[in-house]
């Protein structure tokens, strides 16, 4: 469920309308449009701190909950942290929780990664921006225009396809989300 929010300063200045909605889990997220390829979203908690602050977080910095609850927004539970600042913060909470230490396919940084959240046959990037990066760079997709696609990866798709395996466990075969595998088997009229 969404509901328009009347956008205050800094976002009024860079972003023509703002619906406010709520996850599942209870955390709320701002949806910015100026038009239908021109959109982003934020944490409310990190639009909240930067009309507090009445100018945009720089890049670098993230929006961190003092008490841990995700869905407390009020300004006095924010506070704002660097990157590295609020994953140590993390690591400090988490107590039982196993944390590994992965090397980023993309720009060979380490990093470390909750055991949980890591999953077998899928690369393994620093942050979204590495992986936005290296998907470019293997020939995924950049927005709506479509980079050349190995014949060698359509082939196994096809092979797959005919052995029985759905478009999920192609997926985790070849490391490429579920949808690009639908996607391509869409355009190339593999079954």
């Amino acid at each position: 469920m969404s509901s328009k929010i009347e956008l205050q300063e800094p976002y009024k200045s860079l972003w023509k309308v703002g619906y406010l909605r709520v996850g599942s889990e209870g955390r709320k997220m701002v949806y910015l449009f100026n038009s239908n390829s021109d959109r982003t979203t934020t944490s409310y908690a990190r639009y909240l701190f930067s009309v507090n602050q009445g100018r945009m977080l720089e890049d670098g910095y993230e929006v961190d909950h003092i008490d841990g609850d995700k869905t407390n927004d009020c300004l006095s539970n924010l506070q704002a942290l660097t990157v590295e600042e609020h994953r140590e913060k993390t690591r400090k909470e988490s107590a039982g929780r196993v944390f590994l230490e992965l090397v980023c396919d993309h720009c060979n940084a380490p990093f470390l990664r909750e055991k949980s959240k890591i999953r077998i046959n899928f690369n393994k990037f620093c942050s979204r921006r590495c992986n936005a990066l290296y998907s470019r760079a293997k020939g995924v997709w950049l927005g709506k225009k479509r980079m050349e696609i190995p014949e060698e990866l359509l082939t196994k798709i096809g092979v797959f396809r005919k052995e029985g395996m759905s478009d999920y466990k192609i997926s985790d075969e070849l490391g490429i989300d579920r949808s690009k595998i639908w996607r391509l088997r869409q355009e190339n009229g593999i079954p």
